[in-house]
């Protein structure tokens, strides 16, 4: 019997990318055939969707507008942007609202946790992802996002999580039963395409992603290794995400380090491409609920440094080097002064279990232990 699953808009109107987004992208794009899709999204700018080829999510005025101009900033850039965004939110969420009450679905599953949905549900069952506990864990219990999750998981048919341990933070945190919770992991990064050229002249090790929140841990990390950085001055430390905040290059500064440290902006490929080039990824984040990068480093041989924390050990297991950092110690600067003596052996003995790890994750098997999810509700 083929079961009719409906998703809304609210992951890809809140990214143009991101790990919530392409998560959910990746998972619905390798659902068996039994499983009927349903978007509540009329038009998006997020890049995981437009890339997925799962229907026409162009929004024409603003590509031909790009086209035209050919990818420049133009002064009211962000302002243009900023009102398509909330012309978008407000079509998409009309349009999501009118599927959910034509209720030709079995299965609702809301990508992110406005809770708008609840009241037009007719009966009909939802499945709610949690993807981490960061909010509950590192902002205030008033925190819109932790309210909204307190909410949904009482009402949710069944809750997926992306890891063990985030399962474990929901059962202990929120007193959930075992049997209403489900680990969904991520998948391996697959059809990689990116140019395998190197990108400076010199060597540098690589940061990505988000550095504004305290559990990330950028400022420690800078701290840790401010002294390795200064000594191997043909090493750099290289950022991709947002550009430097006044804060961070006040800090840098002050460390006497802001000639060490560069920002990159990129693509999705040229990412990959960062990645292949790097000495090593360095990802020394308190709390995460899966951590793509880890999955997208080892797909591309670059050797992975973790901070022995959260859910890397499980994701990671025996395949990355692993390091303690907080606030007042750690020793990944140590760790990478041993690196730089590995000889080729050493190296690729990391690598081949990097690889050896990845085949552990799979969309398609993934996609598949949450159709299992859906046709068990539906019993």
């Amino acid at each position: 019997m083929m079961l009719k699953v409906l998703y809304d808009h609210q992951a890809f109107d809140m990214q143009m990318y991101g790990g919530v987004s392409n998560r959910a992208v990746q998972l619905i794009s390798n659902l068996p055939n039994d499983i009927e899709v349903r978007f509540g999204v009329k038009k998006s700018q997020n890049i995981h969707l437009l890339e997925s080829h799962m229907g026409n999510f162009k929004v024409p005025l603003l590509s031909n507008f790009e086209r035209l101009l050919n990818g420049k900033h133009y002064f009211g850039k962000n302002v243009l942007h900023y009102y398509l965004q909330m012309y978008l939110q407000k079509m998409n969420r009309r349009y999501s609202k009118d599927l959910l009450k034509s209720g030709y679905y079995d299965i609702f599953h809301p990508t992110f946790f406005d809770w708008y949905f609840v009241n037009y549900l007719q009966s009909k069952p939802f499945v709610l992802t949690i993807h981490d506990l960061t909010a509950e864990l590192y902002f205030s219990q008033d925190d819109q996002q932790v309210k909204a999750r307190k909410l949904l998981m009482g009402k949710a048919a069944h809750i997926v999580v992306n890891s063990k341990y985030t399962y474990n933070q929901v059962v202990d945190y929120y007193n959930v039963s075992e049997s209403k919770i489900s680990v969904v992991y991520c998948g391996a990064p697959e059809h990689i395409n990116f140019s395998k050229q190197k990108c400076f002249e010199f060597d540098y090790l690589l940061y990505v992603g988000d550095r504004c929140t305290s559990y990330k841990n950028f400022i420690p990390m800078l701290n840790n290794i401010r002294d390795f950085l200064l000594c191997h001055k043909n090493i750099k430390l290289l950022c991709t995400g947002k550009p430097f905040s006044q804060e961070e290059i006040s800090i840098m500064s002050k460390m006497g380090i802001f000639n060490c440290v560069l920002h990159q902006n990129c693509t999705q490929s040229e990412l990959f491409n960062l990645y292949s080039n790097a000495l090593c990824f360095i990802y020394p984040s308190l709390n995460e609920g899966f951590g793509m990068p880890i999955l997208e480093a080892f797909s591309v041989n670059c050797p992975v440094f973790l901070s022995r924390r959260s859910c890397f050990p499980e994701i990671a297991a025996d395949a990355a080097v692993y390091f303690e950092l907080d606030n007042k110690s750690g020793n990944l600067s140590e760790k990478l002064e041993e690196f730089l003596k590995w000889d080729a052996p050493q190296k690729e003995s990391l690598l081949k279990r990097q690889r050896e790890r990845l085949r552990c994750f799979s969309w398609k098997e993934s996609a598949i232990r949450l159709s299992n999810i859906y046709q068990s509700i539906c019993e």
